[in-house]
């Protein structure tokens, strides 16, 4: 549920049980309105204050081990912390729909990284990165990674440059490079990301698309797709596969 909505589901429920609770007489009718008009009020208000403190609350990358006990879903966090719990108010709650996908309702337990805020205490995340059983707290800082398969290939950006790799050939190396992001026609929710890079011996362009994208050969479920032009060496290529954000910032 969307947590704007909490407070005035909470609030009508009770004018509802008041209302069952009164005895069935016309003469009832008016408190009955009174009642729920003040309750409609004060919800629209409730909520308009859990909606302000929400779009207030700084977006953060959140990882850890996402666990489940019940109905509940638990992340401790990487590196310790406290462990919060976790509520998915994305559309259509898709990120619960992947992470159920690669079968977290079976194992209960993988690495997870989201986008999300924290209200009340509890961790609403709205955007996928990455999760899946045999990831784990990364040690290294990159900025980004997509991957793919079939042939196997691997994009990295880190701070120290941009690695380009491709099965049965030796990585190629450029100088680092940012994530631009862009909107198409002013279209805030239709971002993507590019990468471009250029040397003596490669040149390639890489676009981002916040989309879940499943990867077919692992347990693994990302928040972007990819795909990758590359355009030295020749001949001119395209790649498509899966990736997602470390240092890099989401916008």
């Amino acid at each position: 549920m969307n947590p704007r909505m909490t407070c005035k589901a909470s609030i009508v429920e009770g004018v509802l049980s008041i209302w069952l609770a009164m005895p069935r007489r016309v003469a009832h009718w008016p408190q009955v309105l009174a009642l729920a008009a003040l309750a409609l009020a004060a919800s629209t208000q409730a909520s308009e204050r859990r909606e302000a403190a929400y779009r207030d609350a700084p977006r953060k990358l959140y990882r850890g081990t996402l666990t489940q006990q019940d109905d509940r879903l638990l992340l401790a966090p990487c590196g310790g912390g406290r462990t919060v719990r976790v509520r998915d108010v994305s559309p259509e709650v898709i990120i619960t729909a992947a992470i159920t996908d690669i079968g977290f309702d079976r194992v209960k337990r993988l690495h997870f990284e989201a986008y999300g805020r924290m209200l009340d205490g509890e961790l609403m995340i709205d955007r996928l990165n990455r999760a899946g059983v045999e990831m784990g707290c990364q040690q290294t800082q990159v900025g980004l990674r997509a991957q793919g398969n079939e042939p196997g290939w691997a994009l990295e950006s880190t701070a120290k440059g941009v690695t380009w790799t491709r099965q049965g050939d030796a990585a190629l190396r450029g100088a680092p490079a940012a994530l631009g992001w862009h909107w198409p026609h002013g279209d805030q929710h239709r971002p993507y990301a590019m990468l471009e890079v250029a040397t003596q011996h490669m040149a390639l362009s890489a676009v981002l698309i916040p989309r879940i994208c499943r990867d077919t050969m692992a347990d693994a479920v990302y928040g972007f797709t990819a795909q990758v032009r590359q355009l030295r060496p020749e001949p001119v290529a395209d790649f498509k596969g899966c990736a997602f954000l470390g240092t890099e910032r989401l916008r």
